[in-house]
């Protein structure tokens, strides 16, 4: 079911059939496990009660500590199912970069550094099981 999806949005928003396409899979949560409070107030002691779901996942120009996410192109918006299409193909001196955010308000991201021939990402979302969730499939090509 997953090939057919990122073959179906290969065509959608035409990408070549040569073109060497790559998928990212962000991981579906952060759990508690990883998560910890390391700097409490004096007095207080932090404790996390739940693991955090993904929420958001787009490109972004630059290394993460910039906040260099990128706006894409809406190819399809609805309620269940959207697809954002990012174009990389610019300069990117500082390196391109792909974001994995969790919780409602994207608290937390995972990030890890793009190929530099990395000319395009196609984002398809559609909400997950869980209040808050987010599922994606990543289709970036070079």
């Amino acid at each position: 079911m997953r090939t057919v999806t990122a073959f179906g949005l290969i065509a959608l928003v035409g990408l070549p059939a040569s073109a060497q396409t790559f998928t990212i899979e962000c991981p579906v949560e952060l759990p508690t496990a990883s998560l910890q409070i390391t700097r409490a107030p004096p007095g207080w002691r932090g404790t996390v009660v739940s693991s955090l779901l993904l929420h958001n996942a787009a490109p972004m120009e630059g290394p993460p500590e910039e906040l260099g996410t990128l706006i894409g192109e809406s190819v399809k918006d609805t309620p269940k199912l959207w697809v954002t299409r990012y174009p990389l193909s610019g300069p990117s001196p500082k390196g391109k970069w792909f974001s994995c955010d969790y919780g409602m308000l994207n608290e937390l991201s995972l990030n890890r550094r793009l190929p530099d021939e990395t000319k395009e990402c196609v984002v398809t979302g559609r909400k997950g099981k869980r209040a808050g969730e987010n599922v994606f499939d990543i289709v970036c090509k070079k």
